[in-house]
């Protein structure tokens, strides 16, 4: 009878035991956004994402010519890229209120827990590289990140926005006199 006993409770522990989550153990994080991208000296690479009360973002970049790069976090919706004229990190944005965590090195990583708040916050954050004149990286990221644009930055793309803007208005131009072309027929 104890043997039984002994055995029910053996096979029960076993169908229990992988049902009980271990994410709470300090196991490598897993990545839903990773993507390729290309960066240049001296223009920085923006992208956001939103985080709820208490979740945590882990964010990693992964350069492939060891080149070293600043990773920064910011709670507020960036204005300036932080980047001197000669290519290198501003340090008066390590002052800035809203940055919230950063890194510089040859393959930067964040770990961040949003604060207890009412409602999800976006987040903001600025990669910048520092040593080198073009690099190819890989960034991996636990949530996922949207691209995001600054337009006196020069990583924004002026010359495709101005295009599209004037070929609108040429658009609108031809749409206008060809229905005066209509009406007067």
């Amino acid at each position: 009878m104890n043997s039984k006993k002994l055995l029910i409770t053996v096979i029960l522990l076993f169908t229990v035991i992988p049902l009980v989550s271990f994410q709470d153990c300090n196991a490598a994080p897993t990545y839903s956004f990773i993507q390729p991208q290309e960066i240049d000296k001296g223009a920085p690479l923006f992208f956001l994402f939103t985080l709820n009360d208490s979740e945590s973002v882990h964010i990693q970049i992964e350069s492939q010519s060891s080149c070293n790069y600043s990773i920064l976090l910011f709670n507020s919706r960036p204005n300036e890229p932080h980047i001197n004229p000669d290519g290198s990190l501003d340090t008066s944005v390590f002052s800035s209120s809203s940055l919230k965590s950063d890194n510089t090195s040859v393959n930067p990583h964040l770990n961040f827990t949003a604060p207890v708040l009412s409602s999800p916050k976006l987040y903001y954050i600025e990669i910048i590289l520092l040593n080198a004149s073009s690099d190819l990286f890989y960034i991996y990221s636990t949530k996922s990140l949207s691209r995001y644009y600054i337009p006196q930055i020069p990583s924004f793309p002026i010359a495709l926005t101005v295009g599209i803007t004037f070929g609108c208005i040429i658009l609108l131009i031809f749409l206008k006199r060809r229905e005066i072309t209509f009406r007067s027929n």
